[in-house]
């Protein structure tokens, strides 16, 4: 199967102040087989990706946002991302708000 003609799977990545975007980052980041059956996007905050991709140890350019589920490239360098409402940098990690 082509890139194309997989399916797309969005992947909330949860509470941006919890773990939920670690995981995602490392499973979108590290797992490229799981690209052979499906194209991942993650839904959700660029900021909050971007903190998480810094702590896995990865690059925080590797985060591609997408206008479209549609332009998905499935490439296993990329973070593809929906960005879904405001930007929630301000939001701290590990704090109630």
């Amino acid at each position: 199967m082509t890139a194309g003609n997989l399916p797309c799977l969005g992947i909330t990545i949860g509470d941006v102040a919890g773990i939920g975007p670690e995981i995602t980052a490392k499973v979108l980041l590290q797992h490229p087989e799981l690209r052979r059956v499906c194209r991942p996007i993650a839904i959700g905050d660029a900021d909050a990706l971007a903190r998480a991709v810094k702590l896995i140890g990865a690059d925080p350019s590797a985060i591609r946002k997408l206008a479209a589920p549609s332009a998905a490239s499935n490439d296993p360098r990329l973070l593809e991302l929906i960005q879904e409402g405001p930007a929630l940098g301000h939001v701290t990690p590990g704090m109630s708000s």
